[in-house]
């Protein structure tokens, strides 16, 4: 890249993160609402935070666990690869803990778009016969918004963005030591006076950007250019010549991968689900706010004429089950000022309600009321509720098999890659220490298992704790093949190898024990007395049913919509009395 094309680079960074300024101020608004007022001071009261308990329960439905994956394959040569693959891929994911960053960027999807960085990066240059042998890891971040830039003239993400790209800190000492920085631009590096200013973590240091620094840093650009394949690393407030420039060697796509949920036509930025809330969530709680100050100036006195002032006194002084004499006991009353009003508490409640409308129906989402009367139409108002989740995974399990790819393409190509994996041997309960990629042959030489390139290999990468079929379903789905389909055929001598279904459920339930309780390769004994075990007819089973309908009572919504009817109305609702 040369002077003039690095220079209309550097110079195309700013006005592009103006025109992502917008998107950002909304990104730390919406943070600021979902944190509330106790963390570290920086929001508005919120006594009922809808929107925390809407991101949290979506948050644990896309993105709750560890992702693993499975690589299947239809090639039987490629079958043992593609399990010693699958475990590289998995010990890869939990050495670079991608539970917690893929836990990020699906968090960053909710409030604005996420973007993940994908790539090699050098831990160590060893000196081997006085030249450097770069040792590398593969390395998976989220990458936050307010340290992200793209060309924001594009429509949609691909090959129209012209360049993409995220700034992070360095040590300033590691910097200017670094030997693959260019001399003359690491010479010219500051540090930088206010590291890490970012409007959204302004949140949690409001005091500290002036801060003395304990160890001065230094802010670079890391900048993606597809056209010229390269990525372009220089200081904010470098010079004109970048610290680097190397060839970018890994998917075509570059290291960034870009998602959101909901895409707007004919622009690059999605809208994220928290948009679609925030209004109602500030409407709900300004009017429970409003409904405190009431209740709060809510009072109740006794007043009298001025001629009974005395006989007041006296009945105010009087303890509870005493017999006084006073001169006009009408004269005396209690009255209440202030206090809720009743529609402005109905509405309130109808708002709520409302918010758990919106939100995909958050109290059956997060397990704290049931919807329905019976466990029917329970199950059916739970799998419409989960209609939304299940597209939102859809969009979130295509992204991570992205990601993941990338990372077994680095994988294949890693030239210091070596791990000790344990490979299970199917039908038994033993396990195989291997190495991962070099072996040794039966000859005893070392052989590297990665052969050919990497888009010759017909495996298909499946994040099955993000997938649509997970082990669980796996199991259910074998476990009805068993009883419908191969039990049958035992009937008429097929013999299913029971241990290795028995491994299989082991495996999709997450059940070791399954071995213990039932030793692989022991040796089969038929029952005494010759005769067979008598299974039950796929959909006759064994015993008697009886149906019985139970009320249930009202369910949350159908309580709250009553409550809310009767306050607009102006009746309570214990009573039911004007």
């Amino acid at each position: 890249m040369d002077t003039a094309r690095f220079n209309a680079l550097r110079d195309a960074i700013e006005p592009n993160m103006k025109l992502l300024d917008p998107f950002r101020n909304e990104l730390a608004a919406a943070l600021k609402a979902y944190t509330g007022p106790h963390y570290a001071g920086s929001g508005d009261d919120r006594p009922i935070n809808m929107l925390a308990m809407a991101v949290e329960n979506t948050l644990q439905q896309l993105s709750s666990r560890a992702p693993q994956v499975l690589c299947v394959t239809h090639n039987p040569r490629l079958k043992s690869a593609a399990r010693q693959k699958e475990l590289a891929i998995n010990e890869t994911l939990k050495r670079i803990k991608f539970e917690q960053e893929h836990r990020l960027w699906t968090l960053s999807m909710l409030f604005g778009v996420g973007v993940m960085k994908v790539g090699l990066e050098v831990t160590a240059a060893p000196e081997v016969d006085e030249e450097p042998l770069p040792m590398t890891e593969i390395f998976c971040e989220a990458i936050m918004l307010d340290d992200f830039v793209f060309d924001m003239s594009a429509k949609k993400w691909g090959k129209h963005v012209s360049f993409m790209g995220n700034k992070y800190l360095m040590p300033l000492s590691e910097a200017k030591a670094n030997p693959r920085f260019n001399k003359e631009a690491r010479e010219k590096l500051s540090a930088a006076e206010k590291p890490g200013g970012d409007k959204s973590a302004a949140m949690s240091k409001p005091d500290g950007y002036n801060a003395e620094q304990f160890t001065e840093m230094v802010e670079l650009w890391d900048v993606f250019v597809p056209e010229e394949n390269e990525v372009v690393t220089f200081a904010v407030d470098g010079g004109e010549v970048p610290l680097q420039t190397i060839r970018w060697k890994g998917p075509k796509h570059g290291p960034y991968h870009f998602a959101g949920f909901n895409p707007v036509l004919n622009n690059i930025m999605p809208l994220p689900p928290v948009a679609n809330w925030i209004d109602l969530d500030d409407l709900e709680n300004n009017l429970y706010c409003k409904l405190g100050e009431q209740a709060s100036r809510q009072k109740t006195i006794g007043v009298t004429d001025l001629q009974s002032v005395v006989d007041g006194q006296t009945i105010i002084k009087t303890s509870d089950g005493d017999v006084i004499a006073v001169g006009n006991p009408n004269a005396f009353k209690e009255v209440s000022f202030g206090g809720v009003d009743q529609q402005t508490l109905g509405f309130a409640l109808n708002v709520k309600a409302q918010c758990d409308w919106m939100m995909g129906n958050l109290t059956q989402g997060a397990g704290l009321g049931a919807s329905a009367g019976t466990l029917g139409q329970e199950q059916l108002i739970k799998q419409a509720a989960n209609a939304r989740i299940a597209s939102m995974q859809g969009v979130l399990l295509t992204a991570t098999i992205a990601i993941v790819q990338d990372i077994d393409y680095w994988l294949h190509y890693h030239p210091t890659v070596q791990y000790d994996l344990t490979l299970p041997i199917d039908g038994t309960d033993i396990e195989l220490p291997i190495t991962w990629p070099r072996q040794e042959d039966e000859w005893g030489n070392e052989v590297d298992v990665r052969r050919g390139e990497h888009s010759e290999y017909e495996i298909s990468i499946q994040p099955y704790s993000m997938q649509d079929v997970s082990p669980g379903q796996r199991a259910t789905m074998l476990r009805t093949i068993w009883r419908e389909d191969i039990m049958p055929m035992a009937a008429i001598g097929v013999q299913p190898d029971v241990y290795a279904y028995l491994q299989a459920l082991s495996k999709y339930y997450d059940l070791p024990e399954i071995g213990d309780i039932v030793p692989m390769m022991q040796t089969l004994q038929p029952p005494q007395g010759g005769g067979g075990v008598s299974m039950p007819k796929p959909g006759k089973p064994n015993g008697n049913y009886v149906r019985e309908n139970v009320s249930r009572g009202m369910t949350p919504q159908a309580e709250q919509q009553q409550q809310s009817m009767m306050l607009l109305s102006g009746k309570t609702a214990e009573t039911g009395a004007a």
